[in-house]
């Protein structure tokens, strides 16, 4: 019995040691100070033309289908 415990114990903390070590960094890259990823447009410039009406009236329609109150009828 304490075989298959120390098994056990050497196993869990062999996949932690090991675990531990394949962790990838997971931050941006920055050359000289600035940013050097893919540039993040805005959600208006992308699918609304750069019309800001046109998309706050599409979140605002949206945010109303996701309110319980006015989609239950009592």
């Amino acid at each position: 019995m304490m075989r298959a415990w120390r098994r056990l114990f050497l196993a869990v903390g062999l996949a932690v040691l090991l675990g531990g070590c394949l962790e990838v960094a997971q931050y941006p890259a920055y050359e000289n100070g600035a940013y050097a990823g893919k540039k993040d447009d805005q959600a208006p410039a992308r699918k609304f033309s750069n019309n800001q009406a046109a998309w706050q009236a599409a979140v605002s329609t949206r945010t109303g289908f996701q309110n319980e109150y006015l989609r239950a009828k009592p």
